[in-house]
C-alpha cells in the first residue's frame, strides 16, 4: 500500500461517554424535545458528566429553545472533552439568531478548542447566514493557516478535510492509479469511522492528484466501517480506469469485506467476504 505525502489529515474523537441510548436514539429520529428531557435528567443525576450536558444544549437547540440552549452551551464548554463541540454549537446559535459577529467569534473559539470539520461548517444550515460575509471565509483560511503542518519547506499540493468529528479521515490513504484518465495518478481517501445516525459505516473518498477535486465519494453499510483500508487495484475491468480496493472490517457485525470499486463510477464491482 501507498502512502501519499503530499496528503494532510486532521481527525478528531466523537464523544461517546454520556450517549444515553435513549436520548441518542431520540436525536437520531429528530424529537429533540423528548431527547432534551432524557438528557435533563442525566444533566440532574449526574452534574459532572460533561457530554450529558452537551447532548443536552444539542437537544435544546434542535427543538428551536435557543435561550435555554444557549445558557447549557456555556456551560457544556468549560468541559474540556466537549469544548471544541459545545464551541461550534454556540456558534451555531448565535447564527441562527443573526447574531453574526459573535457566531464567528465562538467559530474561532471553537476551532482552539479542536473543532477542524471546515467542511461540514461551510455546509452547516446552521450558518447558512454567515455564508455572504467574508469574514466566514476569511476566519477559515487565516485558522487553516495557522496549522504550519510541515516545518521542512515540504510542499503541499493538496489538503483535504474529513466530513465531521470522529470520522477518521485519513486513517490511510493512497494510490488510486489514474482514475479519472487525466495522465496524473489519483489519491484514495479511508474514513472508516464516518457515522450514519450514530452507527459506523464508514466512507472512501477518490481525489484528482491533478486539481485536487473530489472524483468519487462511497459510503458503506451500517457497521461494515468501509475505508479501514484502501489501494488502488489498477484497471480490473479493461474500461481505462483504474479501479479501487476498500477494506471493511465490519468490526462487531460480520466477517469482513474486501469491495473492488469502478474508478469510472464507484459501483461496486466485486465483494469478497471474509
Amino acid at each position: 500500500m501507498h502512502r501519499m505525502r503530499s496528503v494532510v489529515v486532521l481527525m478528531l474523537v466523537l464523544p461517546v461517554a454520556g450517549q444515553s441510548r435513549e436520548g441518542m436514539a431520540l436525536l437520531q429520529k429528530g424529537k429533540f424535545k423528548q431527547a432534551a428531557k432524557v438528557y435533563r435528567a442525566l444533566t440532574e443525576a449526574h452534574p459532572n458528566n460533561a457530554h450529558a450536558w452537551y447532548y443536552l444544549g444539542y437537544s435544546l437547540q434542535g427543538a428551536k429553545r435557543y435561550h435555554e440552549a444557549l445558557k447549557v452551551l456555556l456551560k457544556a464548554s468549560t468541559f474540556p472533552p466537549v469544548a471544541h463541540h459545545a464551541n461550534y454549537s454556540i456558534a451555531c446559535v448565535h447564527a441562527l439568531q443573526g447574531r453574526r459577529e459573535e457566531a464567528i467569534a465562538w467559530l474561532a473559539k471553537a476551532w482552539h478548542a479542536g473543532y477542524r470539520d471546515i467542511a461540514g461548517a461551510r455546509r452547516d444550515r446552521n450558518l447558512a447566514s454567515l455564508r455572504k460575509d467574508p469574514r466566514f471565509e476569511a476566519l477559515w483560511k487565516r485558522l487553516v493557516a495557522e496549522l504550519e503542518p510541515f516545518r521542512d519547506g515540504t510542499k503541499v499540493l493538496h489538503a483535504w478535510m474529513g466530513e465531521h468529528p470522529g470520522a477518521q479521515f485519513g486513517w490511510v490513504a493512497g494510490n488510486a492509479g489514474d482514475v479519472d484518465r487525466d495522465g496524473v495518478n489519483d489519491v484514495v481517501v479511508g474514513a472508516p469511522y464516518v457515522r450514519v445516525r450514530g452507527v459506523p459505516h464508514g466512507k472512501i473518498y477518490v481525489y484528482s492528484g491533478k486539481s485536487g477535486r473530489k472524483l468519487i465519494e462511497k459510503v458503506g453499510t451500517a457497521g461494515e466501517q468501509l475505508g479501514y483500508a484502501v489501494d488502488g487495484a489498477g484497471d480490473v475491468n479493461g474500461d481505462g480506469h483504474a479501479d479501487i480496493l476498500a477494506g471493511a472490517p465490519a468490526t462487531g457485525y460480520g466477517p469482513g469485506r474486501v469491495y473492488v470499486l469502478s474508478g469510472k463510477t464507484g459501483a461496486v464491482l466485486a465483494p469478497n467476504a471474509g
